[in-house]
């Protein structure tokens, strides 16, 4: 006999064991059922909280103010290329401890009642991080991609600084 299963999609922390189903038992209680989440669930579950934009649209909403827009790529990745004028390079793995205001590590540019705007180098990265961001409290929160979409858009960028200088 077939077991009913009531889908959860509940996000944990890496390394964590993510609870996905819970299933009826025949006696009418119920179990978790935990196992771990593909990049590919996770991934969808992103998608589908953290809107992807054009950057048209993200320069329409950096126009309007109180905005922070949020380069989660590595340090090598932003000393190659540079970035998106006026954004905050805060790499991913680091992006808990400073968005949190409870941590020691807390960036004063974080604050849940502003518009964040992500990039890394294609998207992933960035929606990834938006979901960590929305599970945090933030509201407001995009993703608009990789960094190349910015840039072959016209977006202005603070190229990297030439080394010797």
């Amino acid at each position: 006999m077939e077991v009913p299963r009531t889908p959860l999609m509940s996000w944990r922390p890496p390394g964590e064991t993510y609870i996905v189903d819970i299933v009826k038992q025949r006696e009418g209680t119920t179990k978790e059922v935990r196992m771990a989440l593909s990049v590919k669930q996770m991934m969808e579950a992103a998608n589908a909280v953290v809107p992807k934009i054009t950057p048209a649209q993200a320069r329409e909403m950096i126009g309007k103010g109180n905005t922070l827009v949020l380069d989660v790529r590595d340090a090598p990745e932003v000393e190659k290329s540079g970035k998106v004028a006026g954004a905050l390079h805060v790499s991913r793995g680091m992006l808990e401890f400073r968005a949190d205001p409870e941590s020691p590590y807390h960036d004063k540019n974080f604050a849940k009642d502003k518009t964040v705007i992500l990039y890394c180098a294609s998207g992933g990265r960035a929606a990834l991080a938006g979901k960590l961001l929305k599970d945090m409290g933030y509201g407001q929160v995009f993703n608009i991609g990789g960094f190349k979409d910015w840039a072959e858009s016209g977006g202005a960028i603070e190229k990297p600084i030439e080394p010797g200088m």
